[in-house]
């Protein structure tokens, strides 16, 4: 945590008055989350970088598993900015199990995460100050990429358990059941 604050204090001007000077509470809020992480998720997607501080809490459960993931998502360049100018940035940044999206008002960037992390089992969640101030945002990101990935998820699932055949022949009647109304 003191490096944390340490990291805090790095930060800009507008993030600090995000936090409220609360840096203690911000950790204590993260730490929350990953104590909400199913035994079985190997991707934790988190909505608002902040200061990446959401990394110190998390760094353990990557490091019990490499196959673990963590992705980022904003969508603010100036907050993603923000985070560049952190202490912690250089270290995450490092990190192979770490990667980032800037997603704006794009629904192919939301197909792109799911197809590029299908078949993993991911859980979704939000920085506390994003929650609070963009809740409908971020329950609007959610529920498309977990309609996206529940998508992807299906279409390698029946692919891989049932054939090409089979695939193609669901694909055909799928796409032709609108005919039938």
């Amino acid at each position: 945590l003191d490096k944390a604050k340490e990291i805090f204090q790095s930060g800009p001007v507008p993030l600090k008055r995000a936090f409220e000077n609360n840096l203690d509470g911000v950790f204590e809020e993260h730490k929350k989350i990953v104590r909400k992480i199913n035994r079985d998720t190997n991707l934790i997607i988190f909505y608002g970088i902040g200061t990446g501080l959401f990394y110190e809490a998390v760094r353990k459960w990557l490091k019990e598993d490499r196959t673990r993931k963590l992705l980022f998502i904003e969508d603010s360049c100036p907050a993603f900015d923000n985070f560049l100018r952190s202490a912690l940035a250089h270290e995450i940044l490092s990190s192979q199990q770490v990667s980032f999206q800037i997603v704006k008002e794009d629904d192919f960037l939301i197909k792109k995460i799911a197809w590029e992390h299908v078949l993993l089992r991911a859980q979704i969640f939000a920085n506390p100050f994003y929650l609070k101030e963009k809740s409908p945002k971020f329950l609007e990101l959610k529920d498309k990429l977990t309609s996206e990935f529940y998508g992807a998820n299906l279409i390698v699932g029946d692919y891989s358990d049932f054939g090409e055949l089979h695939f193609r022949n669901v694909l055909k009647n799928l796409l032709s059941a609108q005919e039938l109304y």
